[in-house]
């Protein structure tokens, strides 16, 4: 079984060197496996081959740029291979994965949302967080469609419906901030450590909320009253751990009770089931 894993694995750390798009060379690829891996350059010839032929990821050699790059169309391949991975991994499949291989590719289906983007970007955030460097970052912006430079101090990587983002101390706007990590354009992490940490203690709000914005309000109680069809589905997929069950509906309907701060993707989630839910407290997050 961890020969399996070992393999995936491999195969992950090849695809993400060469995806990351600056056409590395076979040296710059093979520099990023560890001396104890034993990868050579015949290794790394059937890696690809074994990519091509089974997974239909295709990394080709660009004579032009002196270095590989993943093949436009195969893009979609990629992004599903990663998902694949993760899948196997979780569900101790990677075995009969990679005795299947094309077969397995065929039977199981993952949501294309491009989520790969700005994936190498999380090693150095990472790093710089338990090295508290402070970094320097181009993120484009949806509202005006331009790109903003940033200096952060690097709190927490945190994940949210697939999505990687980083929990930040902002120096330009001075106050809380989080950036999508696919978002990032240009991350630069300076030799300059941050000794303070503003708003460091703000980040225990997480803790209250529905996704990721973490600002300094007040925990609310809320109550929320949904349909007794809709409510099945809360049951399975809670939205908080504070979710609580009420005995207060009437016949048809069941109350849920939450301890949060209110923020915009609890009003998004609740808009999202239109007649299926209404807001019984409090009387700001109805109207």
């Amino acid at each position: 079984m961890a020969q399996h894993f070992e393999i995936l694995r491999k195969y992950f750390k090849l695809i993400d060197r060469v995806d990351r798009g600056d056409f590395p060379s076979e040296k710059q690829i093979l520099d990023v496996f560890d001396a104890d891996e034993d990868i050579s350059a015949r290794t790394l010839s059937r890696y690809r081959k074994e990519l091509r032929e089974e997974f239909g990821i295709h990394l080709s050699y660009n004579r032009q740029r002196r270095g590989y790059e993943v093949i436009k169309e195969d893009e979609l391949s990629v992004d599903q291979f990663f998902k694949f991975i993760e899948f196997s991994t979780k569900a101790q499949l990677a075995s009969d994965i990679l005795k299947e291989r094309n077969n397995a590719m065929k039977i199981l289906e993952f949501e294309a949302q491009g989520m790969l983007k700005g994936l190498e970007y999380l090693s150095p955030l990472f790093h710089a967080i338990r090295k508290q460097r402070i970094i320097v970052l181009d993120y484009f912006k949806f509202d005006s469609g331009q790109i903003h430079q940033h200096t952060i101090y690097p709190y927490l990587l945190k994940e949210y419906q697939n999505r990687w983002c980083v929990m930040s101390y902002c120096v330009d706007n001075n106050g809380a901030r989080t950036f999508a990590v696919d978002r990032i354009e240009k991350l630069t992490v300076t030799e300059e450590k941050y000794t303070s940490r503003p708003f460091y203690d703000k980040l225990s709000n997480l803790d209250h909320v529905i996704g990721l914005n973490w600002s300094n309000e007040k925990i609310e109680r809320v109550v929320l009253r949904f349909t007794q069809y809709q409510a099945q589905y809360q049951r399975a997929l809670p939205w908080h751990n504070s979710q609580k069950e009420l005995k207060t509906a009437p016949v048809g309907f069941v109350d849920f009770e939450f301890h949060l701060i209110l923020n915009y993707e609890l009003q998004q989630k609740i808009w999202m089931l239109g007649k299926e839910v209404v807001v019984l407290e409090p009387l700001q997050l109805a109207q």
